[in-house]
C-alpha cells in the first residue's frame, strides 16, 4: 500500500489533497521531497501562493524563506493550523521530510 497518494477531496470545491494510505506514529517519515527557493515577487502574483511554504531553512536570493516543494508533498495541508498533522524537517541541502505530529 502507497504511504501518500494525491487524490481528489470528498469535501465539496476543495480540489485535490494528499491522503495517507495507512496510520503513522507520530515522528515518523510520510515522503520527503526537494524544495526550491521562489523570489517573493513571483509568489504573490501567481497562483504559487497556495503552494509555497515559508521555511526559515531555504530562502531565495533576494532573502525571504518562501519554498516551492516538489511533488505531491507541495499539496499537503498547509493554510489551516488546527488541521495541520505533519511537519517539515530539513533532511540535506534542499530536501525536506514530512514527518508525521500525532499518531
Amino acid at each position: 500500500t502507497c504511504a501518500v497518494w494525491l487524490a481528489d477531496s470528498a469535501v465539496p470545491g476543495l480540489g485535490r489533497g494528499v491522503f495517507a494510505g495507512h496510520d503513522f506514529n507520530e515522528g515518523q517519515i510520510l515522503t520527503q521531497a526537494a524544495a526550491l527557493g521562489v523570489p517573493k515577487e513571483t509568489v504573490g502574483v501567481t497562483q504559487l501562493i497556495n503552494y509555497v511554504y515559508k521555511l526559515s531553512s531555504i530562502r531565495h536570493a533576494d532573502g525571504e524563506p518562501a519554498s516551492l516543494l516538489l511533488g505531491p508533498i507541495s499539496m499537503i495541508n498547509h493554510g489551516e493550523p488546527e488541521r495541520i498533522n505533519v511537519a517539515l524537517t530539513p533532511v540535506s541541502g534542499s530536501h525536506m521530510a514530512v514527518q508525521s505530529t500525532r499518531a
